[in-house]
């Protein structure tokens, strides 16, 4: 008999209540790359790169603001 409070990754991962459908414009050089990368089976698909871009902004802002809100260098 399973516990109901240990569920798997797959089964977590399938939990669509905590997700918003939205819609955005974005530029298109952003999105050739979120394309690149998808093709290259980086992402399975855009939300999931979408949702690790924001992610990753998340954690850097939380941990160190200075990386995002720095100095930039011109490449």
């Amino acid at each position: 008999m399973h516990d109901a409070q240990y569920v798997s990754r797959r089964q977590a991962e399938r939990d669509y209540s905590r997700r918003i459908p939205v819609s955005f414009t974005m530029e298109k050089e952003l999105y050739d790359m979120v394309d690149d990368l998808i093709d290259r089976k980086v992402f399975k698909d855009r939300t999931h790169a979408i949702n690790a871009a924001l992610d990753y902004l998340k954690w850097t802002l939380q941990h160190n603001p200075m990386l995002f809100y720095g100095p930039r260098n011109n490449q």
